[in-house]
């Protein structure tokens, strides 16, 4: 299934300028669901603008990806990762900081990836340093 994003005559895309309206907590939201289904190279360029210019929405994915990991939406958390990896240090970059291959990094954060905990925790740890973010986990009921 392919889906496309609408563009008007006068090049004027809908989803586009409705996508960036929406607070970043509203738009993490829409770009979890739309990752169920197969995107548009639009739609993802979409998602890396809006990391790049807004600091909220990049913490959101990263931390939207540690609750799916911590909630078994290991998929999910593999797509956001890699979301937030394109959008913000990149794969080469990151190989630098975790120490790893950058085609290893993009394996284990592959549809078909099977990251160990171990991996996950160095990549998580990075991230987080590249973005001098500190992130702790509240129980909930």
């Amino acid at each position: 299934m392919e889906v496309r994003t609408y563009e008007q005559k006068d090049g004027i895309k809908p989803f586009e300028q409705w996508f960036n309206s929406l607070s970043s907590g509203h738009a993490l939201k829409i770009q979890k669901r739309e990752k169920i289904m197969a995107l548009t190279r639009s739609f993802r360029e979409i998602v890396k603008e809006r990391a790049m210019r807004d600091p909220e929405f990049r913490i959101g994915l990263l931390t939207e990806a540690i609750e799916c990991v911590l909630n078994d939406e290991i998929n999910v958390a593999k797509v956001l990762l890699r979301d937030y990896v394109n959008a913000t240090v990149g794969f080469q970059e990151l190989g630098i900081l975790t120490q790893k291959d950058p085609k290893s990094l993009m394996r284990m954060l592959s549809p078909r990836g099977n990251p160990s905990l171990k991996n996950i925790s160095s990549l998580l740890a990075s991230l987080k340093e590249h973005e001098g973010v500190k992130l702790h986990v509240r129980a909930a009921r």
